[in-house]
């Protein structure tokens, strides 16, 4: 009896990573200037806003259980429950607070809310509304500069890309493939 037609078998890996999944992201041929670009709309960076939000509230929450554990130490400590440490403490705090609000705005600020595509180039719209124009052609730069595959922080692949065009530069976190790279296909 001849053996059966050998079969494929899905073996898992030991590690338990699972290997990113892509975006489906419409096929668009390349324009004159060899940039394949998404077709015209409106496109939400989910992605890129969730990665960010979620590092946001770990840093916070590290920050904070930092901030607790020097309290409690210095509360064991000698001299511990005196005056001068109270206001040492409390001056301890608001830096603490400081640095949480200026890592959590800086952070918020890197992903946009969408992106807008039309035939005279790309709007990116920022989480607080504000929108900044970037025009389609060969003196704009796109590069990605990391790569975040989906995991704990974003259910979906975030790229942080740099934008370069007419004397600026700007880097963005968002979904993967949502700002196109020149000769970008298959990537």
């Amino acid at each position: 009896m001849a053996d059966p037609a050998p079969r494929r078998v899905r073996i898992a890996r030991a590690d338990g990573v699972r290997a990113p999944t892509a975006i489906p992201v419409p096929s668009v041929p390349p324009n004159s200037d060899g940039v394949k670009r998404p077709p015209h709309g409106r496109f939400a960076n989910r992605g890129g806003t969730q990665r960010v939000r979620r590092l946001t509230m770990l840093y916070v929450v590290l920050l904070a259980a930092i901030y607790l554990g020097f309290v409690l130490l210095s509360r064991t400590a000698p001299g511990g429950s005196s005056q001068g440490m109270a206001q040492d403490l409390a001056l301890f705090g608001e830096v603490a607070l400081a640095l949480a609000l200026v890592g959590a705005v800086l952070t918020l600020l890197s992903a946009p809310a969408a992106l807008e595509v039309d035939a005279s180039g790309t709007v990116i719209i920022g989480p607080l509304g504000t929108r900044r124009r970037i025009p389609s052609g060969p003196g704009v730069s796109v590069k990605v500069v990391r790569r975040y595959p989906a995991g704990f922080l974003s259910s979906g692949p975030v790229e942080s890309v740099e934008v370069a065009y007419g004397g600026h530069r700007h880097t963005y976190l968002v979904d993967a493939g949502l700002l196109p790279t020149a000769g970008d296909g298959a990537r």
